[in-house]
């Protein structure tokens, strides 16, 4: 009931937010099962002009953060019912990504001193011999903050096929990523052994996330839709 009635609550704030602005895709819930609980996420579409209640929802995270500049844009919000975690999603205006973007998007939250070691990451997912240089794609981030935490999760994103490519070749670059880093892919790896030779399709992967965590640790997430057959799609046994 308690859920409930906080997500009633906060359903009620996210459409004061969008007012009566004409949205893409509106809003939508997210669902993460733990082995203890499990967790749910609602996430928003908001619009520029951004109304004053929303900017002051957002203001004791990133202060004058400017929610839109020449460089990206405020597209979405998320907060987790059950840890009133906040996630603010930006998107980035610009088809390219470089150093001195990463550093504008540290720079607020005075990570600076680790960009190195994240666009570090960012080359051994996008390239096995670490090429300096990233493709042009749709490009965003987020800042994830928790209750206290003046330090957030910082998320790069980038969409999968842009960066990498069809769905066998991401499949090849993450594994890859995943041995040299020593992260358990395993689950990840049987669940996409159906597209481990699709070379054109690109339906699968979505999104590609590299992460800074506040104690300084990097993560790396895919965004995977459920692989099923699909009209059209070539499939393996």
């Amino acid at each position: 009931m308690e859920t409930i009635d906080a997500c009633k609550a906060l359903v009620q704030t996210f459409q004061h937010f969008q007012g009566k602005t004409a949205l893409d895709w509106g809003a939508w819930l997210g669902v993460r099962h733990h082995p203890s609980r499990t967790d749910y996420k609602i996430y928003v579409q908001v619009k520029s002009p951004y109304s004053q209640a929303l900017q002051n929802w957002i203001f004791p995270y990133l202060e004058d953060f400017p929610l839109e500049s020449h460089r990206w844009q405020l597209q979405a919000i998320g907060q987790v019912l059950a840890s009133n975690q906040r996630e603010f999603y930006f998107d980035l205006k610009a088809s390219t990504f470089d150093e001195q973007t990463l550093s504008a998007i540290l720079q607020p939250v005075s990570a600076q001193t680790q960009a190195t070691p994240l666009l570090n990451l960012m080359r051994a997912v996008r390239s096995k011999s670490g090429s300096a240089s990233f493709p042009q794609t749709t490009y965003g981030f987020s800042y994830a903050f928790s209750p206290g935490e003046r330090q957030p999760i910082i998320s790069i994103f980038a969409t999968s096929d842009g960066y990498i490519g069809s769905d066998m070749f991401v499949r090849q670059h993450v594994l890859s990523a995943a041995a040299q880093h020593k992260w358990d892919f395993s689950a990840y790896a049987e669940c996409t052994t159906p597209i481990a030779r699709d070379l054109f399709s690109t339906h699968f992967h979505n999104v590609l996330g590299f992460l800074l965590l506040p104690n300084g640790k990097l993560g790396f997430h895919v965004s995977l839709s459920p692989v099923f057959a699909v009209p059209g799609v070539r499939r393996y046994p």
